[in-house]
């Protein structure tokens, strides 16, 4: 379900503009104390969320487990455990990518 104080967090990690996760500590709230993440800079929110869904490519669903270690945005997307989820996006004029693209789940 959506959740508000995780798009919030969210928002506040794509308002800055910048390549890369924050630290669960920058995103936890009362309801989850580990919240997992997913980061992508894109020029529009569908190529992002794709970026994140083809590492299923990475993915061994015999042994589940990543190849290459290059998976664990798509995992997070189709984790079970998650019951919440909260996203933010904002457009960077001076990012290479155009979008900076945030989702926080809970639990991570």
């Amino acid at each position: 379900k959506w959740n508000v104080e995780l798009e919030k967090k969210a928002q506040i990690l794509s308002d800055q503009c910048r390549v890369g996760h924050d630290t669960n500590a920058d995103r936890k709230i009362p309801k989850f104390q580990y919240v997992g993440q997913n980061w992508a800079g894109a020029k529009n929110i569908n190529t992002g969320f794709q970026l994140w869904l083809d590492e299923y490519k990475n993915y061994d669903f015999y042994t589940r487990t990543c190849r290459m270690g290059q998976c664990g945005h798509y995992t997070q997307l189709v984790w079970e455990d998650t019951t919440d989820v909260g996203c933010g996006v904002t457009k960077c004029p001076n990012f290479p990518y155009g979008l900076s693209i945030v989702c926080n789940y809970g639990p991570g």
